[in-house]
């Protein structure tokens, strides 16, 4: 199974391009386990939507070990993940940046 890291700024709250860059990746890449950064002890940004997302979505997550970044088949780089994303591309994974949409309203996909 592929392992895909995401990588954004602790602000970043945009649940919207999460899910539908996400949705992409499922769709495109099949099932997959999604690798998030952690800030600190908390997880914020990104990550947590990120982590919102594969739980409605029944995908395993991680916790991003900065030292397996080799291990990782692709990444995922929201607004403020450029450090990571540079990262990933040094050690050869490839990094899709997925242009940000617009805010707005979502309906609720938690667990069916």
């Amino acid at each position: 199974m592929i392992r895909v890291i995401v990588c954004g700024a602790p602000r970043f709250t945009n649940q919207r391009t999460v899910d539908a860059a996400l949705d992409a990746v499922l769709s495109k890449r099949g099932p997959f386990v999604l690798v998030v950064e952690r800030y600190g002890v908390e997880v914020t940004g990104a990550a947590l939507l990120a982590l919102l997302w594969a739980a409605s979505r029944q995908v395993d997550a991680e916790a991003l070990d900065p030292k397996a970044l080799s291990g990782a088949h692709a990444a995922v780089a929201f607004p403020g993940g450029e450090d990571m994303a540079e990262r990933a591309e040094t050690v050869g994974v490839p990094v899709w940046r997925p242009r940000v949409l617009p805010a707005g309203a979502q309906p609720y996909r938690g667990p069916e």
